[in-house]
Protein backbone atom coordinates (compact mmCIF):
# COMPACT_ATOMS: atom_id res chain seq x y z
CA UNK A 1 0.00 0.00 0.00
CA UNK A 2 1.08 3.68 -0.28
CA UNK A 3 2.92 5.34 1.88
CA UNK A 4 1.30 8.20 3.29
CA UNK A 5 3.09 11.56 4.31
CA UNK A 6 1.16 13.08 6.35
CA UNK A 7 -0.74 10.71 9.69
CA UNK A 8 -4.00 9.65 8.55
CA UNK A 9 -6.23 6.97 9.05
CA UNK A 10 -9.44 6.69 6.80
CA UNK A 11 -11.16 4.05 9.07
CA UNK A 12 -14.55 4.41 9.40
CA UNK A 13 -14.71 7.04 6.49
CA UNK A 14 -16.13 6.57 3.10
CA UNK A 15 -13.60 6.92 0.88
CA UNK A 16 -13.49 6.78 -3.08
CA UNK A 17 -10.71 6.24 -4.89
CA UNK A 18 -10.40 7.20 -8.66
CA UNK A 19 -8.43 5.49 -11.15
CA UNK A 20 -5.30 7.15 -11.50
CA UNK A 21 -4.46 9.65 -14.70
CA UNK A 22 -1.43 9.25 -17.68
CA UNK A 23 1.12 12.18 -16.50
CA UNK A 24 -0.86 15.25 -16.64
CA UNK A 25 -3.82 13.93 -19.40
CA UNK A 26 -7.14 13.05 -17.86
CA UNK A 27 -6.20 9.27 -19.66
CA UNK A 28 -6.15 6.25 -17.96
CA UNK A 29 -4.67 2.71 -18.77
CA UNK A 30 -4.83 -0.88 -17.58
CA UNK A 31 -2.87 0.64 -14.56
CA UNK A 32 -4.61 2.93 -13.66
CA UNK A 33 -7.79 0.69 -12.94
CA UNK A 34 -4.95 -1.99 -11.38
CA UNK A 35 -3.61 1.26 -8.79
CA UNK A 36 -7.58 1.74 -7.93
CA UNK A 37 -8.30 -1.68 -7.03
CA UNK A 38 -4.99 -1.64 -5.38
CA UNK A 39 -6.33 0.91 -2.74
CA UNK A 40 -9.42 -0.20 -2.75
CA UNK A 41 -8.58 -3.56 -1.78
CA UNK A 42 -6.76 -2.01 1.31
CA UNK A 43 -9.23 0.43 2.07
CA UNK A 44 -12.53 -0.89 4.43
CA UNK A 45 -14.88 1.79 3.76
CA UNK A 46 -13.84 2.22 -0.02
CA UNK A 47 -17.13 2.65 -1.52
CA UNK A 48 -17.88 1.95 -5.55
CA UNK A 49 -19.21 4.56 -7.79
CA UNK A 50 -22.87 3.52 -9.14
CA UNK A 51 -23.89 2.96 -12.78
CA UNK A 52 -26.87 5.44 -12.47
CA UNK A 53 -24.74 8.58 -11.85
CA UNK A 54 -25.27 11.50 -14.03
CA UNK A 55 -23.41 14.58 -13.72
CA UNK A 56 -25.48 17.73 -13.61
CA UNK A 57 -22.28 20.35 -14.04
CA UNK A 58 -18.71 20.84 -14.79
CA UNK A 59 -17.84 19.28 -10.89
CA UNK A 60 -17.99 15.77 -11.57
CA UNK A 61 -15.54 14.26 -9.80
CA UNK A 62 -17.14 16.22 -6.51
CA UNK A 63 -20.64 15.27 -7.78
CA UNK A 64 -19.61 11.79 -8.08
CA UNK A 65 -18.48 11.66 -4.51
CA UNK A 66 -21.15 12.94 -3.56
CA UNK A 67 -23.67 10.67 -5.05
CA UNK A 68 -22.56 7.96 -3.35
CA UNK A 69 -21.66 9.32 -0.09
CA UNK A 70 -17.92 9.93 0.12
CA UNK A 71 -16.48 11.71 2.95
CA UNK A 72 -12.85 11.55 1.14
CA UNK A 73 -11.41 11.00 -2.09
CA UNK A 74 -8.01 9.35 -3.39
CA UNK A 75 -6.94 10.27 -7.00
CA UNK A 76 -3.55 10.81 -8.71
CA UNK A 77 -1.10 10.41 -11.59
CA UNK A 78 1.57 8.02 -12.33
CA UNK A 79 4.70 9.36 -14.85
CA UNK A 80 7.30 7.44 -17.17
CA UNK A 81 10.47 8.41 -16.06
CA UNK A 82 13.35 6.64 -17.63
CA UNK A 83 13.35 2.87 -15.91
CA UNK A 84 11.12 4.04 -13.11
CA UNK A 85 7.26 4.92 -12.51
CA UNK A 86 6.56 7.57 -10.15
CA UNK A 87 2.93 7.09 -8.37
CA UNK A 88 1.69 10.76 -7.16
CA UNK A 89 -1.34 9.98 -4.96
CA UNK A 90 -3.36 12.83 -2.70
CA UNK A 91 -6.43 12.35 -0.31
CA UNK A 92 -8.81 15.26 -0.11
CA UNK A 93 -11.17 15.87 2.46
CA UNK A 94 -14.56 16.52 0.43
CA UNK A 95 -16.11 19.10 1.93
CA UNK A 96 -12.86 21.34 2.82
CA UNK A 97 -10.84 20.39 -0.73
CA UNK A 98 -7.72 19.99 2.21
CA UNK A 99 -4.99 17.33 1.02
CA UNK A 100 -5.31 15.41 4.29
CA UNK A 101 -2.45 12.68 3.19
CA UNK A 102 -0.49 12.44 0.11
CA UNK A 103 1.94 9.42 -1.05
CA UNK A 104 4.88 9.28 -3.66
CA UNK A 105 5.56 5.87 -4.52
CA UNK A 106 8.51 5.19 -7.34
CA UNK A 107 9.28 1.25 -8.25
CA UNK A 108 11.26 0.06 -11.52
CA UNK A 109 9.31 -0.32 -14.65
CA UNK A 110 10.27 -3.82 -15.29
CA UNK A 111 7.92 -5.33 -12.34
CA UNK A 112 5.42 -4.79 -14.76
CA UNK A 113 3.79 -7.87 -16.70
CA UNK A 114 3.43 -7.29 -20.40
CA UNK A 115 -0.01 -6.83 -20.10
CA UNK A 116 -0.31 -3.60 -17.54
CA UNK A 117 0.32 -0.92 -20.07
CA UNK A 118 1.44 2.30 -18.84
CA UNK A 119 0.47 4.03 -21.47
CA UNK A 120 -3.33 4.53 -22.69
CA UNK A 121 -4.76 2.94 -25.74
CA UNK A 122 -5.63 6.27 -27.42
CA UNK A 123 -2.78 8.52 -26.24
CA UNK A 124 -1.54 9.26 -29.84
CA UNK A 125 -4.75 10.23 -31.13
CA UNK A 126 -5.75 12.68 -27.68
CA UNK A 127 -2.41 14.10 -28.10
CA UNK A 128 -2.63 14.95 -31.35
CA UNK A 129 -6.43 16.33 -31.36
CA UNK A 130 -5.44 18.11 -27.52
CA UNK A 131 -2.30 19.86 -29.51
CA UNK A 132 -4.78 20.79 -32.64
CA UNK A 133 -7.29 22.62 -30.25
CA UNK A 134 -4.19 24.51 -28.38
CA UNK A 135 -3.66 26.23 -31.33
CA UNK A 136 -5.21 29.57 -31.81
CA UNK A 137 -6.28 28.41 -35.32
CA UNK A 138 -7.65 25.27 -36.85
CA UNK A 139 -7.12 25.07 -40.45
CA UNK A 140 -9.01 22.20 -41.84
CA UNK A 141 -11.16 21.59 -45.25
CA UNK A 142 -13.15 19.11 -42.87
CA UNK A 143 -15.11 21.45 -41.24
CA UNK A 144 -18.08 22.70 -42.78
CA UNK A 145 -20.57 24.63 -41.40
CA UNK A 146 -24.19 25.83 -43.52
CA UNK A 147 -26.37 28.06 -41.59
Amino acid sequence: MFQLVQPFDPEGRQTLVQPFFYQDTRLTAQISRYLKQLLESKLANSIQLGSQFQARSVQYTKEMAVSVGAEYIINGSYWEQGEKINVLALCRQLQTGEVKASANVAFKHRILTESQSLKPQNFEQAMAQQTAFAQQVIESNQLRLEV
